[in-house]
């Protein structure tokens, strides 16, 4: 227990640090920084580390993936228009219709 406690206690000073550093660096970034920060304090005591093995990051594939769902989970004007379905794709502003034959795959 005393070497969870030990390492648990390292990471969060080393973090707050960074977090100080980049706030008087960059005090634009504020909300950001502190959103990096404590997804990194969170996947680093998850996973002991920030990347997997094949060198992906975490944190930038939670990112991909929370966009992807707020992006579908919002809906498409198609969803307020049914007609728009059946408007050819190469249209422009049809967005919709790409994505769906995207994820149809």
């Amino acid at each position: 227990m005393a070497v969870v406690k030990k390492h648990y206690s390292s990471l969060l000073e080393t973090k707050a640090q960074w977090y100080l550093y980049r706030c008087s660096a960059h005090p634009e970034e504020g909300v950001a920084s502190v959103m990096k920060c404590m997804g990194e304090i969170i996947i680093e005591l998850t996973y002991g580390r920030l990347e997997t093995e094949s060198g992906i990051d975490y944190i930038e594939r939670s990112a991909a993936i929370l966009q992807a769902v707020i992006h579908f989970t919002q809906g498409h004007v198609v969803d307020l228009l049914p007609f728009l379905k059946y408007i050819p794709s190469w249209l422009p502003g049809l967005r919709f219709k790409h994505d769906a034959a995207w994820w149809s795959k």
